[in-house]
């Protein structure tokens, strides 16, 4: 069997989003699945680890309209600023109107160029199946035009949610369902990271999207990547390292903490706690994303914010951390795993949880011995209680479970795909 994977997010990219299509090129060829890699150029900058979030224009660095490295192919790329600029000045409603006949508007330049490096490099090679990771929306609908003109089913894959983790204005969430059930009229499969996606794609997503067969593949740990301090994050670790020779135990979130999840559980006990016990309990949070939550909430319940690190030293960062912790979503924004979860876990260190996870989260979680949830203030000071005796003691052995591993979800993918096929 062969597929390929169309994503705007591949090797040699410093993002997490990355490390998914990596697992897929190196682990699906051992359950007998060759993958080809559909993907966009990425600029110096990002090459050289400077920029986590990609960039909108490549034309200048790259002249010819395709590069072919192995099994990825890396297609030239530019930016549709004049379309934003004009979208931009749009009445609200109008806008609406607008973005939703131009698709994708921020990366929809994108498309003549993988199209073209389609039909020149990839027309002739024989694919079972092309597979469009989600986000951006563009990769789906790369792939829905695709499969009409070549007979390829395609699948997707949804990593990040449609819908979205806030509020949606009615207007926004109108021209959300209907560009997803536009995309989704031949879609033949659906992969995600959560049951929450499915059910919102069982919601969301039209007749076919209801209907087409869908599989969890999570996204796991890679066993293979270090846990080391990059030379640019080296003064983030050192203040880190500080904090935590100054503190009672050191709480330690990374990643993006969303307004949907109950971070306020962790800010209350760690004040109330501190005040009740003369303690000083820090909590640090590296890597968050402004739009994504209040940070000054954050900074005067006492929380210390440091900017974004590579992946090594976050892992390296959850290793030396007293507490790792995981601010259960609220059930009616949950979309999914945050997929630090994984990496936590697999550190060995203490993981909390704030109580009432929901009913997926908790049935993952409960696997785990060095997972806690908490179901309030006095069972969360019982368990700090006790870490803090024991906090000089504490031995971390990586926890192996493998539910924990990329191999492990990546072979539940591979068996989707074979069922798929003898049904196709």
């Amino acid at each position: 069997m062969r597929i390929l994977y169309i994503t705007f997010f591949c090797k040699p990219f410093n993002s997490i989003p990355s490390l998914r299509t990596n697992a897929f090129l190196e682990y699906l060829p051992e359950e007998g699945i060759e993958v080809d890699v559909l993907t966009r150029h990425y600029d110096s900058g990002e090459l050289a680890g400077n920029s986590f979030e990609s960039t909108y224009s490549s034309v200048e660095e790259m002249k010819e309209p395709y590069r072919v490295v192995d099994h990825i192919i890396y297609t030239n790329f530019e930016d549709n600023n004049e379309g934003i600029k004009f979208s931009e000045k749009l009445p609200s409603g109008v806008r609406t109107i607008y973005n939703y006949f131009q698709k994708d508007l921020y990366h929809k330049n994108w498309i003549k160029y993988a199209i073209h490096a389609f039909e020149k490099e990839l027309k002739c090679r024989k694919y079972d199946f092309i597979v469009a990771s989600y986000h951006p929306f563009v990769s789906l609908h790369l792939a829905s035009l695709l499969s009409k003109k070549h007979k390829i089913p395609w699948i997707a894959d949804f990593r990040d949610s449609f819908i979205g983790v806030t509020e949606e204005t009615k207007v926004s969430l109108i021209y959300k369902k209907l560009l997803l059930k536009k995309v989704l009229k031949n879609v033949s499969g659906v992969v995600s990271v959560s049951k929450a996606m499915n059910n919102q794609l069982n919601k969301y997503g039209g007749k076919n999207g209801r209907l087409a067969p869908k599989v969890v593949v999570n996204n796991g740990v890679d066993s293979k990547i270090s846990s080391k301090v990059d030379s640019q994050d080296q003064d983030t670790f050192k203040k880190i390292e500080e904090i935590k020779s100054e503190s009672t135990l050191l709480f330690v979130h990374t990643g993006t903490i969303y307004e949907g999840q109950d971070i306020e559980f962790f800010l209350n006990f760690i004040q109330e706690y501190n005040k009740k016990h003369n303690t000083s309990i820090r909590l640090v949070c590296v890597g968050l994303t402004k739009n994504q939550i209040d940070f000054k909430k954050l900074t005067d319940s006492g929380a210390i914010i440091f900017d974004r690190v590579s992946n090594t030293t976050s892992i390296r960062i959850q290793q030396i951390a007293d507490v790792l912790i995981i601010p259960a979503w609220y059930p009616k924004r949950y979309t999914g795993f945050v997929a630090k979860i994984f990496e936590y876990i697999h550190s060995g260190n203490h993981v909390i949880c704030s109580p009432y996870p929901v009913t997926d989260l908790r049935e993952f979680l409960v696997h785990f011995k060095n997972v806690f949830i908490a179901s309030g203030f006095d069972s969360m000071e019982n368990y700090i209680q006790k870490v803090i005796s024991n906090r000089d003691n504490k031995i971390k052995t990586p926890n192996n479970h493998p539910m924990l591993f990329r191999k492990y979800w990546i072979k539940i993918f591979a068996e989707f795909l074979k069922q798929l096929k003898k049904t196709d």
